[in-house]
């Protein structure tokens, strides 16, 4: 049985309840068929690892994984409060024509926009004013998740590599020695060496015995 913090690979396609139109999917052939598909975008279509429990898929999908097994295909309803959320009037915004122009932008209706390090879509333009819409695109829609579970990851030093791929976004190198994980992290240029000091190694140790249950020692 599949239980929270297991490494899982899955194969997945994610339609609208109301229209069955299809937003997402691992399968290069379905999203060629529903027009997802783009040959000059770095968006590959293939199954999904991810740690289940863990965040890295929406949450009604997630929770629904534990207690199926390896091999299990099943359809599971995500309703929007345990998908993408519901939709915040907080997130609607009323902002001045102005704003864009300093960003040489021309508002048109349905534009996505970033403002404030925030992305939005533009919803009307009047006058000197904009509707932009921070809510996620998905915001109060119920989903349908058509999902196959492929395989269980048992390796540790695969896990461990996710680990720190997905939730901290370093690559890494990952030995095994007597129980014992060392891990030697591959420090993008744009972080100083001295940034990354002991509590944010201690932060890192700690989520990694957590979810896969070995102590580790970090060097760069």
């Amino acid at each position: 049985m599949i239980k929270n913090n297991d490494f899982i690979e899955i194969e997945y396609t994610g339609k609208f309840t109301d229209g069955k139109e299809i937003f997402d999917t691992t399968k290069e052939d379905v999203a060629k068929a529903n027009g997802l598909f783009n040959p000059e975008s770095k968006i590959e279509f293939k199954p999904m690892t991810i740690c289940v429990g863990q965040g890295q898929v929406i949450k009604g999908l997630d929770s629904a994984l534990v207690g199926k097994k390896v091999n299990d295909e099943f359809t599971v309803e995500v309703t929007a409060d345990q998908g993408f959320g519901k939709k915040d009037s907080k997130l609607i915004q009323l902002i001045s024509t102005n704003e864009f122009k300093k960003q040489n932008i021309r508002p048109m209706v349905g534009l996505s926009v970033n403002v404030d390090n925030s992305m939005g879509i533009i919803r009307s333009v009047s006058g000197g004013r904009v509707i932009v819409d921070f809510n996620h695109p998905f915001a109060s829609k119920d989903l349908t998740y058509e999902v196959k579970i492929l395989r269980k990851i048992e390796d540790k030093v695969k896990q461990i590599e996710m680990t720190t791929k997905s939730l901290f976004n370093l690559d890494s190198e990952v030995k095994i020695i007597e129980n014992k994980a060392e891990i030697k992290f591959k420090l993008p240029e744009n972080i100083p060496k001295e940034s990354f000091n002991e509590e944010i190694k201690k932060v890192i140790s700690e989520k990694i015995k957590e979810i896969v249950g070995i102590e580790a020692k970090i060097t760069l």
